[in-house]
């Protein structure tokens, strides 16, 4: 039988373990969210976002969290259906001076963000759309 050296045997289970390490991300789903962006002369801030949670209540759609990321405000819903409702609630309310897209956020861990460890982001394609 054909023996190899031990060092490659070391460094043939050190890669696999680094790509299941770096292929975790891809095990979290990603949470529904609608995303609110500021227009020339609005702002993200605490004011809006006590009003984003008001338009929300009003509504019945009720988020997973509310979050400020990337100078975005980012509202994390618990369903699809829910994400629908709370985007036609709050790009009726919001007006022109904020733009309310449709988004998937990212659920992976911090620790795995830490190391630069990312989900592969489908296109539209291969996630069924």
């Amino acid at each position: 039988m054909l023996e190899y050296a031990r060092w490659k045997y070391v460094v043939i289970l050190l890669v696999v373990l680094l790509s299941v390490l770096y292929a975790l991300p891809n095990i979290y789903p990603q949470d529904p969210s609608v995303q609110i962006t500021a227009n020339c002369g609005s702002a993200i801030d605490a004011p809006l976002r006590q009003r984003v949670d008001a338009i929300l209540k009003k509504a019945g759609a009720t988020p997973k969290s509310v979050e400020t990321e990337n100078g975005n405000l980012l509202v994390r819903m618990p369903s699809s259906d829910a994400q629908t409702k709370a985007s036609d609630a709050l790009s009726a309310e919001l007006g022109n001076g904020y733009v309310v897209a449709l988004n998937l956020a990212s659920t992976t861990p911090g620790w795995l963000e830490a190391i630069a460890a990312k989900p592969m982001l489908l296109g539209l394609d291969l996630q069924g759309g």
